[in-house]
């Protein structure tokens, strides 16, 4: 994304994270066995959820209209 902003002269500079290493240095390692997955909703609670997401003021919840 930051590239693509360099290249339509929407940001100047170089990209921070594109020097080896960077993300290495900034984040926390993550244990390769840590999963943190979400259960699915079953398909047939989905119409319900959607009404009750649409009634929501959040930008989050918006996203998903």
């Amino acid at each position: 994304m930051l590239d693509a902003a360099k290249a339509r002269g929407l940001r100047s500079g170089e990209n921070p994270d594109a020097r080896r290493g960077n993300r290495a240095l900034l984040l926390p390692r993550r244990k390769k066995d840590e999963q943190n997955h979400q259960a699915t909703m079953p398909f047939a609670q989905v119409p319900d959820f959607m009404i009750k997401l649409r009634q929501l003021l959040a930008l989050s919840a918006r996203a998903s209209s």
